[in-house]
């Protein structure tokens, strides 16, 4: 399933990104689904943030997966303060927390190359960060250092990573940190 943006993605030097997980209860993605691409999108874009997804794994159906970029570490809090401070998220919260097991499996990146493509399904692939040189992806990210100024949403900051996302044949994968992904990034990313 494929989610076109709305969002104006471009990587500023400046610019941020969360990559976003969550855990849902069996067979309710499509109703978080619902809720957020109609009542969440459009309200997080009006306050400079950028909606990118959601995507779904097809390894944890499951899962609901998204990106959100800020223009700065220093716009993201205020950002996130007036949205879920505002009537749109209270409007529709209990609906989206009825549907999330988790949702802490957050990580705060930062561009090092490329863009997030909006016309087609994904592959991202989330592994330890090394330095070295990344295989070919359509966009590079890797750990913020930044702390996190809104610890209403938790970060992962236990770990630095290197996301990567490329072009797929046909749906989403988020791989977690580990041995078989390390393997991956051994070629080139693969739907």
């Amino acid at each position: 399933m494929t989610v076109a943006s709305r969002s104006r993605q471009g990587a500023g030097v400046t610019a941020i990104f969360e990559l976003r997980r969550y855990r849902l209860h069996p067979g309710t993605f499509d109703v978080l689904h619902d809720v957020f691409t109609r009542e969440l999108v459009a309200p997080q874009e009006a306050l400079g943030m950028g909606v990118i997804g959601p995507y779904r794994d097809r390894d944890a159906p499951d899962d609901f997966v998204w990106f959100r970029r800020f223009d700065s570490l220093e716009a993201r809090a205020p950002a996130l303060e007036a949205f879920y401070g505002g009537p749109d998220w209270d409007d529709h919260k209990d609906i989206a927390n009825a549907t999330m097991i988790a949702f802490d499996d957050v990580r705060l990146l930062r561009p090092v190359s490329g863009a997030i493509p909006h016309d087609t399904d994904l592959t991202v692939i989330t592994a330890p960060h090394e330095d070295g040189a990344a295989p070919a992806a359509n966009a590079v990210f890797i750990t913020h250092p930044g702390p996190n100024h809104f610890p209403r949403l938790p970060v992962r900051e236990d770990e630095q990573v290197t996301v990567l996302v490329s072009r797929a044949g046909a749906t989403t994968v988020v791989a977690p940190p580990d041995a078989h992904v390390a393997h991956l990034l051994s070629g080139p990313p693969t739907a």
